[in-house]
């Protein structure tokens, strides 16, 4: 049993190696050499940075997200929910160039599948709105 918390077990002291002999070379010294030309010609050359693996599925999913958040900002315009067919080209042709400059081809595709979607949704509705008006 220990008198005290501060009273701790001491570790146990490490011998020291035997002398080595003058033709003897240190085990520790041996991993430490410099790699020869032959062994770094056979190592593997891996790129420095990887991008990260993203699945495109989600990706595509994101940029319809992102469409309909860009379709909130026309709460402010609201004459403009009539026409948003066409009022999204505004927001939408930037938003679609600067997804696919940045490599990010789910996005991209995602937010032009929403701007098609919202045109043919706006237009079967406004077709519907003038058949029965």
């Amino acid at each position: 049993m220990s008198d005290g918390p501060n009273e701790r077990e001491k570790p146990e002291l490490v011998q020291p190696q035997e002398k080595m002999t003058a033709g003897e070379q240190d085990p520790m010294q041996e991993q430490m050499q410099e790699p020869s030309q032959e062994t770094l010609q056979e190592l593997p050359r891996e790129p420095l940075h990887e991008p990260p693996k993203r699945n495109h599925t989600n990706e595509v999913f994101k940029g319809i997200g992102i469409l309909a958040l860009l379709h909130l900002l026309l709460i402010f315009i609201p004459l403009s929910y009539f026409f948003i067919g066409i009022a999204q080209i505004v927001y939408l042709i930037p938003a679609a160039v600067v997804a696919f400059a940045k490599k990010r081809v789910g996005i991209g595709q995602g937010l032009l599948i929403g701007g098609a979607v919202t045109f043919l949704l706006n237009a079967a509705c406004f077709g519907v709105v003038m058949a029965n008006f």
